[in-house]
């Protein structure tokens, strides 16, 4: 574990693939990698060594993706649970996962029937495994019974002892084997929809997770062991197996058959996993068309049902692999996608014919290739090549826009496109090319079937398949050896036990390399066609001149060839750059062995020549280049720019050409759109309020709102239920049934992680008529004393607020009067008058008006006189009370005169004060002494006058 090695790993991660819970995209780990690495290594040391796994790491995102073609999407199985992690963890998980691969696979690999996950390996060498052990049974004129089994669930119910189980069986180092295991048992799951929902997970391991795939070959890997080593053919993919049986007699595949599903019975009872009966299928591959009664084997007490066709690895087997049912289910949704491309194409609109072709050459026809390897014989009916022209013709038309009768033919000669029959023997050529040379074309197969087409192949392009640079990628953190040049010349021939002469030409005619060894008695030349460079000659021939003394020990040997010096390699990979606007970047390039060769800068996908070697050729300004030693090369881009922004190589001038890329990502801070971004809004009590906000940036900013008083969002859904948030994400927000206490100014704030964020405020205004609330509507006061009147006013927009004397007399501010209006808040207002000095002309009724655009209210308080200079409650020794009710009221009975009432007054010993809540009361019994002998009667007129009072004091 060192610096260098994680300045490797970082740069593989994509800059802005999806972050986990801790926000954190690879393009921060990539933009300060010299700063991160030094202190990441400590940390990756000591969470191996302890076996820990922090915090901050534990928590994984999930996010549910819909598996395309399912009818119902209710069901929780229409949907892919894919985790999410930190990208600090998938680090580590990435270079545990090399290390296992290249340590404990390379001295205990895994099963070779497994294609998953798997270098060099494809479902394209899990397809011609599977069908050259059918065909076989065939040409033999026998049957081949297959079960093509999914396990369920194989990547959420492993068990955490199966996985560590099979780490130790694998001899995995005891460390890595703990660390992996703690960090499956302490993950915790989150998901975020209106509220986030987090539990700890019991068993599985994570979709998306860098080890899962490993993983779970390893669990796999003993049943796949166990199937075949007792005589089963058994091949997987993945969670995909598929067990093969041949023989003669029908009814004893059926029993063999049955052995083996025993044994995947076995297995996942000890795994606790499962397998769906009803979605497993057996077909039965043969020519016969009778079968007669069969005893069909059973699988968890389900008997299997034998199905004519089986979908495999998104190629259709049917049971006499005749391939007419794929040719029709490929050609029926290839139509559709190139339908669905043609919408983006009219008569006198769209994608230029160009990209149109692109489309269709990178997008429809691959779907029809597909799989070309295994049933590439069936593009040799004509019924299957008319259909096939067919379809290109619709292909061709959409893409020129031509008339109607112009010939297939020549418009297929126009743009360039091969009859559809003819691409699909190549990609099936080019395919057993690749498998035979990595050792994955089967070897036990006559050739007939499908495996023809590597005979097929060798003629049409001889020395196709004898020499070949393909190769498996490999990771060398660090290597073990160094390269010394020491040159020979033919006078020192005699210093060497063997000495062998190479050397590579090519002509008109073609390319070719040659072999001479004078010990060994070898003089031989090799053709390599037209396409092999000079320097591919040379090297397959250096290559063929070492394996014929490979054998050959205790000698001394030297190999001469004109190469001259040793060819110019790149040292690392050239990093990707994530750059703010307007700031810097540099691409580094190191070359090791540059010798007199140049180094160039292009610009990829533009084309544009950006320097070479210490020649600027752009006519950027912002473009320059250094160098270092001739080994470390630099392109400097000056305030980068959105046009920046794309992939650049670097170049050696050898032949061929040696290159390499790295991709400049140029980041944008967030903005806002403002023809799309709503401003303040009006809108009325009771209705919905729609404010948007559209941000712009590189990431695509993330907009998120609140209130500037920190007060909570209040959201209803569809069904008028609250719920209150103190943020919203979205760029629209909807308050539906909106009050007026959810007026006032919201903050819209976009970030995508690039400073600085931006935010913008947006006033909602609430419209309603004007209420007022009168605390004390009864106002009493001795002659000579200042009283004052108070009224709250609600109201949006604001209104205009006045005091009138009854019956109408407007009331102008002076000395007498002293008006006031308090703002309590955006629509909350006290209005207050005070009356100087009360004279017996100002007694009487007060109104207190407020208007606004939308309507007017108004409420009457009454002033009247107390007597005396005390306003408390007045009690006269003599006199008793004739009630006391519940709300503390004492009643006294009253003589007095009607001239009392004339002149505002109110009788001295008829009425009496008292306090309830801290408001003082009065009631008067005047008129209720006058009914005649009712007391029950004179009681109901009290208690309705205080009822009557304190609604409107509340």
């Amino acid at each position: 574990m060192k610096r260098k090695t994680f300045g490797l790993i970082y740069p593989s991660f994509l800059p802005f693939k999806s972050p986990g819970a801790d926000g954190i995209v690879p393009a921060l780990l990539q933009w300060e990698v010299d700063i991160i690495v030094p202190r990441m290594v400590v940390i990756y040391r000591a969470c191996l060594a302890l076996g820990y796994i922090p915090k901050g790491w534990r928590e994984v995102r999930v996010v549910f993706l819909p598996k395309p073609g399912k009818d119902d999407y209710t069901s929780p199985k229409a949907y892919r649970p894919i985790s999410l992690s930190s990208f600090l963890l998938k680090t580590l998980e990435r270079l545990c996962d090399r290390y296992i691969r290249d340590g404990a696979l390379s001295v205990k690999p895994v099963h070779p029937n497994q294609h998953a996950y798997q270098p060099g390996k494809s479902t394209e060498s899990a397809l011609h495994t599977v069908v050259s052990k059918i065909e076989n049974s065939i040409l033999l004129q026998q049957s081949c019974l297959a079960v093509f089994i999914d396990i369920e669930g194989a990547f959420d119910k492993t068990l955490f002892n199966s996985i560590s189980n099979n780490l130790k069986n694998h001899d995995v180092d005891p460390v890595i084997s703990a660390w992996i295991t703690n960090m499956l048992k302490s993950r915790t799951v989150s998901f975020t929809s209106t509220n986030t929902i987090r539990c700890k997970v019991a068993k599985g391991c994570p979709q998306g997770g860098v080890l899962s795939p490993l993983l779970w070959v390893l669990v796999v890997n003993d049943l796949l062991c166990d199937l075949n080593n007792k005589g089963f053919t058994t091949i997987a993919y993945a969670d995909d197996i598929t067990i093969l049986i041949g023989g003669l007699f029908v009814n004893t595949l059926c029993e063999r058959m049955q052995l083996a599903l025993n044994i995947i019975e076995e297995w996942c009872h000890k795994h606790e996993l499962s397998v769906n009966p009803t979605k497993t299928e057996m077909v039965l591959f043969t020519k016969k068309t009778k079968i007669g009664n069969l005893k069909l084997p059973k699988l968890f007490n389900t008997t299997l049902k034998l199905t004519n066709e089986v979908k495999y690895l998104g190629v259709w087997l049917d049971h006499r692999l005749s391939w007419s049912k794929h040719i029709d289910k490929t050609l029926s949704k290839a139509t559709i996608s190139l339908y669905q491309t043609s919408k983006l194409v009219g008569s006198k609109w769209g994608l230029k014919p160009k990209l149109c072709k692109w489309l269709y050459t990178a997008v429809v026809r691959p779907i029809i290739t597909y799989g070309a390897v295994v049933w590439w014989q069936r593009s040799n009916l004509t019924t299957v090549k008319n259909k096939l022209r067919q379809f290109q013709r619709l292909a061709c038309v959409s893409i020129t826009g031509c008339m109607k009768s112009t010939p297939t033919a020549a418009l297929e000669i126009i743009l360039g496109l091969p009859p559809l029959d003819i691409i699909i023997k190549q990609e099936a050529k080019a395919a057993a090319i690749r498998l035979s040379n990595l050792g994955l074309w089967s070897t036990n197969t006559t050739a007939q079937g499908h495996s023809r087409i590597l005979d097929i192949a060798k003629l049409s392009a001889p020395g196709s398949t004898e020499c070949s640079d393909t190769t498996i990628k490999t990771f060398i953190f660090n290597r073990s050896y160094t390269i010394q040049r020491d040159q020979c010349g033919t006078s020192d021939e005699n210093n060497y036990d063997i000495n062998i002469y190479i050397d590579g030409a090519k002509n008109k005619k073609g390319s070719g390399g040659g072999v001479f060894c004078p010990e060994l008695n070898l003089q031989y030349s090799v053709s390599f066609g037209n396409k092999a460079t000079v320097f591919q000659a040379e090297a397959a021939s250096l290559l063929d001149g070492a394996t014929q003394i490979k054998d050959t020990k205790n000698s001394n040997i030297c190999f001469y060839t004109d190469s001259g010096v040793e060819a110019p390699e790149f040292g690392e990979p050239i990093t990707n750059l994530t750059v703010p606007l307007g700031r810097d970047a540099t691409f580094k390039c190191i070359v090791t062995n540059l010798g007199n060769y140049r180094v160039g800068w292009v610009k990829a996908d533009t084309k544009a020549i950006q320097a070479i070697h210490e020649h600027v050729i752009t006519h950027n300004p912002r473009v320059s280049v250094s160098h270092s030693d001739h080994s470390t090369w630099y392109l400097h881009i000056k305030s980068v720019q959105e046009e920046d922004r794309g992939q650049y190589m670097c170049q050696i001038n050898t032949d061929p050409m040696k290159s390499q890329m790295g991709y400049l990502e140029v980041v944008i801070p967030p903005d806002f759109i403002p023809e799309e971004t709503s401003g303040d809004t009006m809108v009325p009590e009771g209705g919905t309020a729609r404010v948007a906000c559209r941000a712009r940036g590189i990431p695509p900013p993330r907009v998120m709102w609140k209130r500037e008083d920190g007060q909570d969002i209040v959201v209803r859904d569809h069904t008028g239920s609250k719920n209150k948030v103190l943020t919203y994400q979205g760029e629209v927000l909807k308050l539906s049934k909106i009050s007026r206490s959810e007026m006032g100014t919201y903050l819209c704030i976009a970030g995508n992680g690039v400073p600085p964020t931006v935010s913008k405020r947006i006033h909602i205004s609430v419209h309603f008529h004007p209420v007022i609330q009168v605390p004390n509507q009864l106002v009493g006061a001795p002659l000579g004393t200042d009283v004052t009147l108070e009224c709250y006013v609600e109201s949006s927009p604001k209104s205009i607020n006045y005091w009138v004397k009854d019956p109408g007399e407007l009331i102008i501010p002076s000395e007498h009067y002293e008006m006031a209006v308090r703002q309590k808040s955006t629509f909350e207002a006290e209005m207050t008058m005070t009356i100087k000095s009360i004279r017996r002309e100002d007694l009487g009724s007060y109104i207190c008006v407020a208007k606004n655009s939308l309507g007017d209210v108004e409420s009457k308080i009454r002033l009247y006189e107390i007597p005396g200079n005390d306003r408390h409650v007045y009690q006269y020794p003599d006199e008793k009370p004739i009630l006391d009710d519940e709300y503390g009221t004492e009643l006294y009975e009253d003589s007095g005169d009607d001239k009392d009432e004339k002149n505002n007054r109110v009788p001295d010993r008829a009425n009496k004060w008292y306090a309830n809540n801290g408001k003082i009361v009065v009631l008067s019994t005047n008129h209720a002494s006058r009914i005649p002998t009712s007391t029950a009667l004179f009681i109901v007129l009290l208690r309705a006058i205080q009822i009557l009072t304190h609604s409107f004091r509340c």
